[in-house]
């Protein structure tokens, strides 16, 4: 597997996601690799007042050995990621946090997170999406990213 075509794991989702905050002048408090437990990043807003919880997924594993490393995760795998990440948002507010969603931009993740929209716009939980060369676009769910970002 080649560079070029080596699938965004969760940990280049992480790195580019925080890449992402830093740019807009969030601080990083915490970056998780995709083997340790918790949440995935955790940032401040630009003026201090609010902490941002977002749980990241890649499009496949990143484990060598793995049946499927290197390959990008069936829509089957990606449902159940995708409704893990949005119960672990959906926890956050409850510990005082602002809340998003980080996935690979690709069809399975898109299908996914369409079917959820409407709860994720009602709860305020931002959804940023990562390409393969680490751009970063944000959904424009919530308003938080608007009222935060720099």
């Amino acid at each position: 597997m080649n560079e070029e075509t080596a699938v965004l794991t969760e940990s280049k989702v992480i790195g580019y996601v925080c890449d992402f905050l830093t740019k807009h002048n969030f601080s990083i408090k915490q970056r998780l690799k995709e083997t340790e437990k918790g949440i995935d990043i955790i940032a401040t807003t630009p003026d201090g007042s609010s902490s941002v919880a977002i749980e990241a997924k890649g499009e496949g594993s990143a484990r060598v050995g793995s049946r499927r490393y290197g390959a990008v995760f069936t829509g089957n795998q990606v449902y159940d990621h995708v409704a893990k990440a949005f119960y672990c948002a959906v926890i956050r507010p409850k510990e005082g946090m602002l809340s998003g969603l980080a996935f690979p931009d690709n069809t399975h993740h898109h299908k996914q997170v369409n079917a959820i929209l409407h709860a994720v716009k009602a709860l305020d939980i931002e959804i940023f999406w990562v390409q393969q060369d680490g751009s970063v676009a944000v959904e424009g769910a919530s308003l938080w990213w608007q009222r935060h970002s720099k």
